[in-house]
């Protein structure tokens, strides 16, 4: 029954897809910077 996905989430996403659950990654501002 279907196909085992895996899906990466980045922040900065451009496509803004209707079915996205991370919209907050559409906006580079709200991206979360690391520092080491």
């Amino acid at each position: 029954m279907g196909l085992k996905s895996i899906f990466v989430r980045v922040a900065g996403c451009d496509f803004a897809c209707s079915w996205c659950d991370s919209k907050f990654a559409w906006n580079v501002k709200n991206a979360v910077k690391y520092e080491e």
